[in-house]
């Protein structure tokens, strides 16, 4: 579990801009492809099975700018720390039968990504079901033939924590059969691989928060049942050494419980200038080991801001007491090394939290008048 903490830091910088599946995350999309009642499974890999070596669950976290868990599943086909050359990356396909309806080009500046451009595409499996993939570094030059100029695109800019992304968008039409090339991988020889399903609701304690949550599923329930089973069998660890065994097997993302200390939390009062995800905690559990909790941070004024902090949650008592547990307004601390943190739910829409020096065996829990204010 630490391991994968240590490889998303790494790859923190690359996941920036990757957590809503580019300008309409948070919109649901209808297309006017065809019926779902007549959906065909996805049958294809997006990267070859040969190349493949883990899937990370739906959930996963990485503040600052994934503080919340991700609402798309991350696909590995080796060492992001040791990427591949850029001849080298492997190619990604269409998964199955789909229409292409948006290409987006992401360009970044004040950055340190050792790349200035890559894509975001987004297509459709059937009017009430569309998926995404993030940061295609290449396209194929006969599927960017189709795509056209991307100067005739809609541009928008946004900022996250430590760069500025503009993005321009581009609708088209464009319908491919399984196995046809889209493009490459990122430069990690990494994938992003996101679902949305209008039919499928999460039922989130702030729903104007993180709608873009709402609809998330996992792309490898789209599958054949062959090729989901050989999917879910890498899926866990981004190097393959641990798969998730809870079901779901491929994750999920409501952690978020109305009524108890467990899901998002965002800094109160809010600054409309700064990004989202990194103005809120999350308070969920590891995703490929659900018997472990976590505090995933964002930048919120504390020691441990950009932190995934963890711990073995109780069923009873006020210390590392289970988050969907919490209901009532008494403090609650959880052990950090030298360290601990304290919180309190003051009511269902409201929570406290606060670093101390003391570890909770102290008791007498109390804040200081330091702690830091979270809405929901």
């Amino acid at each position: 579990m630490r391991a994968i903490i240590l490889i998303l830091s790494f790859l923190s910088l690359f996941f920036m801009a990757c957590g809503g599946g580019g300008s309409n995350g948070g919109n649901e999309i209808r297309g006017d492809y065809r019926d779902c009642s007549d959906i065909a499974v996805l049958t294809q890999s997006p990267i070859s099975l040969n190349d493949l070596v883990a899937v990370a669950p739906l959930g996963t976290v990485d503040p600052p700018d994934h503080t919340q868990p991700t609402r798309h599943t991350y696909w590995y086909s080796g060492d992001p720390a040791n990427p591949p050359a850029q001849e080298d990356l492997p190619l990604v396909y269409s998964p199955g039968n789909i229409r292409i309806f948006e290409v987006e080009l992401s360009s970044y500046s004040n950055t340190t990504r050792p790349y200035t451009t890559d894509y975001t595409i987004r297509f459709f499996l059937c009017d009430d079901v569309w998926g995404y993939f993030n940061h295609v570094l290449v396209l194929d030059p006969d599927f960017a033939d189709l795509v056209g100029d991307m100067n005739a695109g809609k541009c928008d800019s946004y900022n996250t924590s430590s760069e500025t992304v503009t993005e321009c968008v581009k609708s088209v039409s464009i319908d491919l059969e399984p196995g046809t090339i889209i493009g490459t991988t990122s430069y990690l020889g990494t994938l992003d691989f996101g679902i949305d399903d209008n039919r499928v609701t999460h039922t989130l304690a702030n729903p104007n928060r993180f709608e873009f949550m709402e609809h998330a599923v996992c792309p490898q329930d789209y599958y054949d049942a062959a090729t989901e089973q050989t999917l879910l069998a890498v899926t866990g660890m981004w190097d393959g050494s641990v798969q998730r065994t809870e079901e779901p097997r491929c994750g999920y993302v409501d952690f978020d419980i109305a009524g108890t200390a467990s899901g998002a939390w965002v800094l109160d009062p809010l600054d409309p200038n700064q990004f989202l995800e990194a103005a809120s905690i999350s308070l969920a559990r590891d995703i490929v080991d659900p018997s472990v909790a976590l505090f995933s941070m964002g930048n919120v004024g504390t020691m441990f801001d950009g932190q995934v902090l963890t711990f073995t949650p109780q069923n009873s008592g006020n210390i590392n007491r289970a988050f969907e547990d919490i209901t009532d307004d008494q403090i609650y601390c959880y052990d950090q090394s030298n360290n601990s943190i304290l919180i309190q739910l003051v009511n269902s829409s409201a929570l406290k939290l606060e670093i101390v020096s003391n570890n909770c065996q102290v008791g007498d829990y109390q804040f200081s008048g330091n702690e830091i204010i979270f809405q929901r």
